[in-house]
């Protein structure tokens, strides 16, 4: 494993060449080396090709490329920059492909999942969560379904009426898009709902338009998706968070034991096969 200081160092290189890339990338009246971030870019550009390029001459291209999808990523990201400045010299500064190969080098960025296990934590576990996260957009989707043609039949048309001018819900603007007139509106208010934006604000326009009853909607809205529905996103992403971590530290611990078993046995004169760590 790597030092931590030289993970930090290799971080900061490279979130210098992907910010120093994206302000590049926006600029369109200046060569790429006569700013401050162009200058950024072509040295964080040599350290990454004098270090890829150590890596082939040790290893071998082929196996440099087959080593694994980052070190593809690392590749791509060279040739790409190389190809940028190509352009640049070609073409002159204001092409769009000379932003896109630009941007293209943010793809360095991909690289830290590999250096961090922090990182690789995040990735994994949402990597892991995606099947679930089907069913559980597809119940979602079901239940929002449900509460919008419940909208349309009880607030088509009533928000656009007098009755709510003299609410925030009309002073804010809120009648061209926060309404249930159609199901695309009542899909688009309902998610507001669920993210809590501003819902009394349409709460109480619709209560002004159609009475009291209004509220037994949009609070049971509330109970059913903000807060149960949500919830149980949230747990279900912090389950399985918690539980690769506790994975990953088990078997760091297992790698450390089993490393001072085998240093142990070596200093015994036994071989180390036979002091193997089983947990």
């Amino acid at each position: 494993s790597r030092p931590a200081s030289f993970v930090w160092l290799l971080t900061i290189v490279v979130y210098a060449g992907a910010a120093a890339a994206s302000v590049e990338a926006l600029r369109t009246d200046t060569k790429v080396d006569d700013t401050v971030a162009g200058q950024i870019q072509l040295w964080t550009f040599v350290i990454f090709a004098v270090e890829v390029g150590l890596k082939a001459v040790a290893i071998g291209a082929r196996n440099l490329w087959n080593a694994s999808l980052f070190d593809r990523i690392d590749i791509i990201s060279i040739f790409g920059s190389l190809g940028f400045r190509v352009t640049l010299v070609v073409v002159g500064g204001t092409s769009w492909l000379v932003q896109a190969l630009t941007l293209l080098r943010l793809s360095r960025l991909l690289r830290l999942l590999e250096w961090s296990e922090s990182y690789r934590e995040i990735v994994v576990t949402f990597s892991r969560i995606v099947p679930a996260l089907g069913r559980f957009v597809v119940l979602a989707l079901s239940v929002e379904y449900a509460f919008a043609i419940i909208g349309q039949a009880a607030f088509a048309g009533a928000l656009q009426g007098e009755a709510v001018q003299h609410t925030a819900f009309w002073s804010l603007h809120y009648a061209q898009r926060n309404n249930f007139d159609s199901m695309a509106h009542a899909m688009v208010t309902l998610f507001e709902q669920m993210v809590v934006n501003n819902w009394p604000v349409v709460m109480e326009a619709c209560v002004a338009a159609t009475g009291g009853a209004a509220h037994v909607f949009f609070i049971a809205h509330y109970i059913v998706v903000a807060l149960m529905l949500v919830n149980v996103l949230v747990a279900l992403t912090m389950d399985t968070f918690i539980s690769y971590h506790r994975g990953a530290s088990f078997r760091r611990q297992e790698a450390a034991l089993q490393a001072a078993f085998s240093s142990a046995a070596k200093e015994a004169g036994h071989s180390p096969h036979r002091w193997r760590l089983s947990l």
